[in-house]
């Protein structure tokens, strides 16, 4: 479900900055570049696109998940187990990248004995089935379709933020990593799976932050994304 709630409990905070999702990315810090992803192993559009070109790696490891769970569903409910869910993936400075997992994550096939600092972390977000055209299993009405799209971002949101808790516990991430994490995604959502931006930004703006990254951040708590306008980068 979703982890909308109300203050004191701190909340996702966007910042909103000017610049390619691409550039700019420092060699001392861990940076984790989000975005939202259909669950049919296929990045051909958009900021996705653009992914599958600069981390071949990472599309690899994605498809090849999104594989697995069709083969392990029946076809009436195939990869819906995905919707909601998030998968990490590291890209650097491994030549094959490791999948790795906390709750609502893909399973676990981390190589924890590695720090992540330093290297970008690929961050799907699974937030609708298909890609395209609405398909016959697709709510038809425009209202229940978006509030469809954003109740997964927020769920797939919020299982990153807890995911990177437990990279933390388990020693994949340390201390000094998460203190120097940026996370920075585009407007996501807002290009082919055409949910506008605005109602995207409120629903991510409700997720919780897990206490674990509360404050833990240089520039102010773990919670702090970047959003990256450019052009139009958009998925």
């Amino acid at each position: 479900m979703p982890a909308f709630v109300s203050p004191p409990y701190q909340t996702l905070t966007l910042h909103h900055r000017t610049q390619n999702l691409f550039s700019n990315i420092s060699p001392s810090q861990t940076t984790i570049i989000i975005h939202a992803c259909n669950t049919q192993g296929v990045w051909g559009a958009g900021v996705a696109l653009e992914m599958k070109k600069r981390f071949p790696d990472a599309f690899e490891a994605y498809r090849a998940y999104c594989l697995e769970e069709k083969k392990a569903h029946s076809p009436e409910n195939e990869q819906d187990g995905l919707i909601g869910r998030c998968m990490l993936t590291f890209v650097t400075p491994n030549p094959t990248p490791n999948r790795v997992t906390g709750p609502n994550l893909a399973p676990i096939d981390d190589n924890s004995e590695h720090s992540a600092n330093g290297k970008i972390i690929i961050a799907n977000l699974f937030t609708r089935a298909t890609y395209g055209p609405l398909t016959p299993r697709e709510p038809r009405n425009p209202t229940s379709y978006t509030t469809s799209i954003l109740n997964a971002t927020s769920a797939a949101m919020s299982a990153l933020l807890h995911g990177i808790v437990d990279l933390l516990e388990q020693g994949v991430l340390s201390d000094e990593d998460v203190k120097r994490l940026e996370l920075r995604m585009p407007k996501i959502n807002s290009g082919k799976f055409m949910v506008e931006w605005a109602a995207t930004r409120r629903a991510l703006e409700g997720v919780a932050v897990p206490e674990g990254l509360r404050g833990a951040n240089e520039d102010g708590g773990g919670g702090r994304v970047v959003v990256c306008c450019l052009d139009d980068e958009m998925v």
